[in-house]
C-alpha cells in the first residue's frame, strides 16, 4: 500500500485546472493523514494494511495520540475501537495512551449530556425552536458510541427573532458571559464549567456561504434520545455539507474530524439522498468545496460517493464563476502550513502559478466587492493597491503559525487546534 489511487489522478485532465485544484488540494490530509484515517474508519484488511502503512513511519505513536499536537488526541478512542475490531498490533504503551483517551472521553461525555441536557430543557420551556448541529448532534446519532467523537462544546441553530431570548434562557441554565460571534452570526455563552454553547442563527462562520435556515429546517427530523430528551437535527445531507463546508475554510480541518464525519455520516445511511445534497450545495453556494472535499473522500478514503453525483458537482463546479472561486481560495489559505505528502496532483507550470498569484493577490471585481462591502467604484483602485500587502500580511501570519507548530512539536510541547468550533 503505497501510492494508492492518488498516484492514479495525476494522469488525467483536472476539471478545475491544476492551478486551482493545486491551491485548494493543498489543505487536504496528505498520504500518512490518509493511512491513518482508513485504519480508523476501515475494517478488515483494508484497515490492517493502512495501519502497517502508517505504524512504520511514526516514530512515537504514543507521544502522537497523547497530546493534542495536530489534535490526534481527539482521535484516540476511535483508533482503540478500530485496534479491538481489527486485531490491529499495538504495543502495550500506546494501548495504555488510547485507554486513557477512551475513559477520559466517557467522562467528558457524561458531562456534556448533563450540560446540554439543562440548556435543551431550558430552550424548550420557553417554547423555542431549536437545531442541534455538529459534534453535539453527530456524536449521539451517527457515530455508534458518543465517545468516537470529540465534543466540547454545542452548537445549535435558533431562529434570528428569538436569540435573545434562546440566550436569557440558557442564562437561568448557568451559562453566561456573552461573546457576539463575528459577522453577525450569533453569540456564545459559556457554562459555569467552561462549556461553551453557541447560538447560531447561521451555518457558516465564513458569511460567504449562505444558509437557508427555513429549508433546513424543513429537511430537518426530531429523534429522541434518552440522555437529551426529544431533539431536532439537520438531516444528512446538510450535516454532510455543514461538514465539508466548515472544514472548507477552517484552520482546525488538520484534526481530520471533518472525515471522520463525513464518513460516518454516510455509512449510517441505507440509502443517501443525493438530491438534497445537491439542493443544499447549490442554496449555500459551496460548490467548489463540495467538488474538492468530496472527491478527496471517494478517491483517498473509499467514501459511498456515486460517480454521477461528482459528475454533477465537478460541471457545477467548473461554471461556479469567478466569485465562487475566490472564496474558495481565501477558505484554503486558512491553514497553518501545507500537508507535506500531499496526494500526487500535477504540479502547475511557472506560468500557472502566477495566474494563481494573480488570483490570489488580485481576486476579481465581484469578490472585491463582497468582501469589501460593495465599495463605491472609486474607492476600488485603492483597495487592489492595499491588495498586495493584505495578502502578504495574510501569508505571513500563517507562516509564523506553521514554524511555531513546527518548532513545538520538535520541543515535545502540546499543540492545541486554532480556536474554532468543531
Amino acid at each position: 500500500m503505497t501510492g494508492g489511487p492518488s498516484s492514479e489522478r495525476s494522469t488525467s485532465p483536472d476539471p478545475l485546472g491544476s492551478s486551482l485544484s493545486w491551491a485548494l488540494t493543498r489543505s487536504l490530509p496528505g498520504r500518512e493523514e490518509r493511512w491513518l484515517l482508513r485504519a480508523l474508519l476501515h475494517r478488515g484488511p483494508s484497515a490492517q494494511d493502512a495501519w502497517d502503512a502508517f505504524s512504520s513511519r511514526v516514530k512515537n505513536l504514543p507521544g502522537l495520540f497523547r497530546t493534542d499536537t495536530g489534535g490526534r488526541k481527539r482521535l484516540g478512542p476511535l483508533l482503540l475501537s478500530s485496534i479491538r475490531e481489527n486485531a490491529l498490533p499495538a504495543d502495550p504503551g500506546l494501548l495504555t495512551v488510547l485507554k486513557t483517551a477512551y475513559l477520559r472521553e466517557e467522562l467528558r461525555v457524561k458531562a456534556l449530556r448533563k450540560i446540554a441536557r439543562s440548556a435543551f430543557d431550558a430552550l424548550r420551556e420557553e417554547g423555542l425552536s431549536f437545531l442541534v448541529l455538529k459534534g453535539a448532534a453527530l456524536s449521539e446519532v451517527v457515530y455508534p458510541d458518543p465517545v468516537l467523537r470529540h465534543t466540547h462544546d454545542i452548537d445549535l441553530l435558533v431562529q434570528g427573532d428569538d436569540l435573545e431570548r434562546a440566550q436569557e434562557a440558557v442564562a437561568h441554565a448557568g451559562f453566561h458571559s456573552p461573546v457576539v460571534l463575528t459577522g453577525g452570526r450569533g453569540t456564545m455563552v459559556t457554562h459555569r464549567t467552561y462549556t461553551p454553547i453557541l447560538l447560531l442563527v447561521s451555518l457558516y462562520r465564513y458569511p460567504f456561504y449562505q444558509t437557508d435556515a427555513q429549508a433546513i429546517r424543513r429537511r430537518s427530523r426530531e429523534v429522541v434520545l434518552d440522555a437529551l430528551g426529544p431533539i431536532i437535527i439537520p438531516s444528512p445531507a446538510d450535516n454532510l455539507l455543514q461538514a465539508i463546508g466548515h472544514a472548507s475554510y477552517s484552520p482546525r480541518r488538520s484534526n481530520l474530524l471533518w472525515v471522520t464525519d463525513a464518513w460516518t455520516i454516510l455509512q449510517g445511511q441505507d440509502s443517501f439522498d443525493w438530491s438534497r445534497f445537491m439542493e443544499a450545495v447549490r442554496e449555500s453556494r459551496l460548490e467548489i468545496p463540495a467538488f474538492v472535499m468530496l472527491r478527496y473522500l471517494k478517491e483517498e478514503i473509499d467514501a459511498p460517493v456515486p460517480e454521477a453525483t461528482l459528475e454533477a458537482l465537478s460541471t457545477l463546479a467548473v461554471n461556479a464563476g469567478k466569485l465562487r472561486r475566490d472564496a474558495a481560495l481565501y477558505g484554503a489559505r486558512q491553514y497553518g502550513g501545507q500537508h507535506s505528502q500531499l496526494t500526487a496532483l500535477k504540479r502547475p507550470s511557472c506560468r500557472e502559478r502566477l495566474n494563481l498569484l494573480r488570483w490570489q493577490v488580485f481576486p476579481s471585481r465581484e469578490y472585491v466587492s463582497w468582501a469589501y462591502g460593495n465599495p463605491p467604484a472609486l474607492l476600488l483602485p485603492a483597495i487592489y493597491l492595499m491588495r498586495p500587502v493584505t495578502y502578504a500580511a495574510e501569508a505571513l501570519k500563517w507562516r509564523l503559525i506553521g514554524l511555531a507548530r513546527v518548532f513545538a512539536i520538535r520541543l515535545g510541547i502540546p499543540v492545541r487546534s486554532e480556536s474554532d468550533s468543531d
